[in-house]
């Protein structure tokens, strides 16, 4: 029974945790895909960024060229105000219009080496927008986009580095420029440069033409990345426009998700409400359980004493069944014992009234004995009365005829004593036949009696045993009665256990 309830609390906190599990796989698969739309929500995001950055780029560089177009036109008329700077500063007149070309060669160079600075520090700009969009790119990996914007980026480096290469010749002439204007400004360096200033005359020519040539190159390269830009801007926009789709769908799944969840967690908050009462319901359970394992315990040590008790009453009944089945055939030699005691009892009665008569007989054989003996005594007495008158009529010898008449009464007398003595034999011997038949029907009339006692005795044994054969009978009952009351109370523990299992699962 412990085993049972350890694996019904075992298989119900089982079914609990799949449930769990189950809940929680769930909700990851929803948390994966909310990570998934949120990490798509960033990559469009970074894509909008970085396409937003390389527009920014290429629209920066479009103006870059032109402004570049503009200062190379700008360089070019400085360089015209080199020429005439140079020969004003070699023909040593010093005439208010040369004043005001030599201001304005200082301050078109002045401006000049500003905007190609500031070119620079613009280009510097761009260059960290690009490595910015390098890492991005590097960062979310390849794709079919990814690969469009790498592939923008590496036009964009490229013009970057002609751009920025163009911006070094024009601070390099714009340098070159602000030495003609320091040379002006102190004789000696201009002694010391001027020979080389002649010198890079032809260069500055030389380079006016190449950067002629270099700005319709670039112009037509600007048009061709303008329009690839466009292309791509428009593809960006188009791709960005699928993207914000994407987005709001996954915006209204997330939605939807969050509503999900939402109403998840409500689920798990009533689920684990469930949990946590069917947890106390099960602890409560458990200690009702173990209560009634205990009294399971000693029911079933009651029911084995009880099963003992039966068995032992069993073996006494079985006994009690023999023993009475031996007391029926003894019930039965005692009712044929009974009719011999009947017939016994009809016969001591017989013997008793032929005893009576035989004493009334030994009675009257007794007074006739009686009388016979004083009869005999009587004529004993008349005999020796008549051998004493023999005697004295022998001695008469005239008394002759007296003698032989009183010889013939002697011999009647003797006759009739011997007559007597044969009646008082057998009267005296029908006294010791009656006297032998008395002692014979006493020695009968005891054995009667005593199997008369032995047959009572025997009767209340038969009834001590029926009275015990009762009893065990009552005792037999009753044990049948408990064992079934016990059995009951196990089938009630029983169902209570199920019953408690079925909530448990519940």
């Amino acid at each position: 029974m412990i085993n049972m309830d350890t694996d019904y609390v075992n298989e119900a906190t089982f079914s609990l945790e799949n449930v769990g599990t189950h809940d929680l796989d769930i909700e990851s698969s929803k948390i994966d895909l909310v990570v998934e739309a949120s990490s798509n929500r960033n990559m469009s995001i970074e894509l909008e960024n970085a396409g937003g950055i390389l527009t920014r780029v290429e629209m920066d560089s479009a103006c870059i060229a032109e402004k570049l177009v503009n200062l190379s036109m700008l360089m070019m008329h400085v360089a015209t105000k080199e020429t005439d700077f140079e020969a004003l500063a070699t023909s040593g007149d010093i005439l208010a219009d040369s004043v005001e070309r030599a201001f304005e060669f200082d301050f078109l160079s002045e401006i000049l080496d500003a905007e190609s600075m500031e070119l620079d520090r613009f280009l510097l700009s761009i260059q960290t927008n690009i490595a910015e969009v390098g890492e991005i790119i590097l960062s979310n990996g390849a794709g079919e986009t990814f690969m469009t914007m790498e592939e923008k980026l590496h036009d964009s480096q490229e013009s970057l580095k002609q751009l920025q290469d163009q911006v070094s010749e024009i601070r390099a002439q714009s340098a070159k420029f602000r030495r003609t204007v320091s040379c002006f400004h102190g004789v000696e360096n201009w002694d010391a440069d001027k020979g080389s200033n002649f010198l890079e005359d032809d260069q500055l020519s030389s380079m006016n033409s190449k950067i002629k040539l270099q700005t319709a190159e670039q112009q037509r390269h600007f048009l061709r990345m303008l329009e690839k830009s466009l292309a791509r801007e428009m593809d960006l926009e188009k791709k960005l426009t699928e993207s914000r789709q994407l987005e709001e769908e996954l915006k209204d799944r997330v939605h939807s998700m969050e509503q999900e969840i939402f109403f998840k967690e409500e689920e798990m908050m009533d689920i684990c409400e469930k949990w946590f009462g069917a947890e106390n319901a099960a602890e409560v359970l458990m200690g009702i359980s173990k209560e009634l394992l205990l009294r399971l315990q000693i029911f079933q040590l009651n029911l084995n004493g009880s099963i003992q008790r039966e068995a032992e009453l069993r073996t006494k009944l079985e006994n009690s069944t023999d023993q009475l089945e031996a007391k029926e055939i003894a019930l039965q030699k005692f009712d044929c014992s009974s009719t011999k005691l009947n017939l016994l009892v009809a016969q001591t009665d017989n013997l008793k009234a032929s005893l009576s008569e035989a004493e009334n007989n030994s009675v009257l054989a007794n007074s006739e004995v009686f009388t016979l003996r004083e009869k005999v005594t009587s004529l004993e007495n008349q005999l020796r009365e008549s051998d004493f008158q023999l005697s004295s009529v022998k001695v008469s010898a005239d008394e002759t005829d007296q003698d032989n008449a009183l010889c013939s009464e002697i011999n009647e007398m003797e006759d009739v004593i011997d007559d007597v003595k044969g009646k008082l034999s057998r009267a005296e011997s029908r006294a010791d036949n009656a006297e032998a038949k008395l002692k014979l029907l006493e020695e009968t009339n005891m054995k009667l009696n005593e199997e008369l006692d032995h047959l009572k005795d025997t009767s209340e044994k038969v009834d001590f045993l029926e009275r015990q054969l009762r009893e065990s009978d009552l005792r037999l009952q009753h044990a049948v009665a408990s064992v079934e009351a016990n059995q009951e109370k196990q089938d009630m523990l029983f169902a209570t256990i199920r019953d408690m299992e079925h909530l448990m699962r519940v």
